[in-house]
Parts: structure tokens; C-alpha cells; sequence
């Protein structure tokens, strides 16, 4: 659960409120059920214990009101579905993704224009330190020893 405002939600209720918000927003864009929806999600997912099937379980609470068929791929494999469409020569590059809870990262070859599959991930790995927590470290370790932290008087 995570509180706001002194009241508990939980995530899949957050994310069909904000799902609600933005479907208001997008001038009836977002009416309607749709056939398909791909959705993004993380390699890995953060916390002492993740738990997959349990993402899975909210995230289909959450995106199963809007389409009768939802494919999850990895978040770095969308950014490269998105560089490919600048580029014209084939390449193989390294994603990574920093969010709000993980860092993920995808090593994805792109083929040419017109290739049957244009992007095949060939390898993939994530580790649930982002956001925050990353911030977090780097001052600790980093900036606060050089502000005194650790030192004696």
C-alpha cells in the first residue's frame, strides 16, 4: 500500500485512478475498449523481495479494463523500438533505463528498414536501486563524506 494524502491505496488503484486522469485528458483518444495494448515494465523489479507474479497480477487489475489483449515488454526494448525508427543502418546497441525503483538494461540488435524483425533483444539484466534510493546513495557515499559525514571531532 502506499499512503496519500493519509489514505492507503493500493498500486493498482493508484494506477486506474491515474489511467482514469489521463483518459479524461486525451479528448476521448482513450474511449472504448481497445483489441491490443503493449505495456511497458521492468527487467527487474525493485524491493527486498520482488515478487513477478504478483507485478503481473496489478498490472493486469490496472490495464485490463482497456484492451482485451495487453503484451508486457521490457522498458528498455521500447526505448529501442524508438531509436530504431531514426536510424536506417543496422546496429547493435546497450538500453538503459533509469526509473523511479530500478535500472535496467537491454543489449538489442536493430536490423535495417523493412527486415522482418527489426529489434531482437539479445540480452537483458536489471538490479531495484533507481529513483530515489540511487540519489539516495550517491549523496551518502559520495557527497556527505566530503561535507564531514563519518568524520571525528
Amino acid at each position: 500500500y502506499a499512503s496519500v494524502f493519509e489514505r492507503r491505496f493500493r498500486f493498482e488503484d493508484l494506477g486506474r485512478l491515474f489511467l482514469g486522469k489521463m483518459a479524461a485528458r486525451a479528448r476521448g483518444a482513450l474511449n472504448g475498449k481497445t483489441s491490443r495494448l503493449v505495456v511497458g515494465r521492468p527487467v527487474e523489479f525493485a524491493g527486498s523481495r520482488p515478487d513477478e507474479a504478483l507485478a503481473r497480477t496489478r498490472y493486469d487489475a490496472m490495464f485490463g479494463p482497456l484492451a482485451e489483449e495487453i503484451h508486457y515488454v521490457y522498458e528498455p526494448i521500447g526505448a529501442a523500438f524508438s531509436y530504431a525508427s531514426r536510424i536506417a543502418d543496422p546496429a547493435t546497441i546497450l538500453v538503459a533505463d533509469f526509473g523511479g525503483g530500478t535500472s535496467d538494461f537491454s543489449v538489442v540488435r536493430i536490423e535495417a528498414p523493412g527486415a522482418v524483425r527489426r529489434c531482437t533483444p539479445l540480452g537483458h539484466a536489471g538490479v531495484g536501486v533507481a529513483g530515489d534510493r540511487f540519489d539516495f546513495r550517491i549523496v551518502d557515499h559520495l557527497v556527505m563524506p566530503l561535507l564531514g559525514k563519518g568524520g571525528s571531532y
